[in-house]
């Protein structure tokens, strides 16, 4: 019976390709899991413009379709990264800032203020402990020339007795560098 079955769906899988000439290949690889695929053409430029303009601004580092979801990563003209999910018409369902949900996580309340899905084109909520301003640009001097070169993915205040500023800054490698510094922009550590 099982050697029947094996047969009965092999050559289900060659009528198939011989049927949809060789498109089949794929459907019946990919029949019943979820399909991943990296957006092109006028999807991307659709999904990266809605996703940029409710950030901001930026770049975007990558962009896929998921089920009925584009799902965007992307590097915001502030230097931070977000995570943008639109739906089918290209509206904005969240976004989320990159390293969100690991801080909110560890203090054990729900990343709720770390994403938005307004879709007002006012871009995602900041956390109160998020470098601004002049704050965030001196710190983000310092931490860039501390890890020689590099864009900021994220910059916020601490609570810890040792350093007041960790700002994280992403190598062109991809390297990530972790920079903690004292209350006059200098370096106190630096970590790879």
């Amino acid at each position: 019976m099982r050697k029947k079955t094996i047969v009965i769906v092999g050559a289900a899988a060659a009528v198939l390709v011989v049927g949809l000439g060789g498109t089949g290949i794929a459907y019946a690889v990919t029949d019943g899991f979820e399909q991943s695929d990296a957006l092109t053409g006028s999807d991307l430029d659709r999904a990266s413009s809605a996703a940029l303009d409710e950030i901001g601004g930026g770049t975007v580092t990558s962009a896929e379709r998921d089920d009925s979801f584009y799902e965007l990563d992307l590097l915001g003209s502030d230097g931070v990264g977000y995570d943008v999910v639109l739906d089918e018409g290209f509206g904005v369902v969240s976004v989320e800032r990159d390293g969100a949900r690991d801080a909110s996580d560890d203090s054990g309340s729900d990343d709720s203020s770390a994403e938005t899905g307004t879709g007002t084109g006012t871009g995602a909520a900041r956390d109160s402990d998020d470098l601004v301003g002049e704050e965030l640009q001196k710190a983000s001097d310092a931490a860039i020339a501390a890890a020689g070169g590099g864009t900021v993915t994220d910059a916020e205040k601490s609570d810890d007795a040792d350093h007041a500023f960790e700002v994280e800054v992403r190598l062109a490698d991809g390297t990530e560098v972790d920079v903690e510094l004292d209350s006059s922009y200098t370096v106190t550590r630096t970590d790879r």
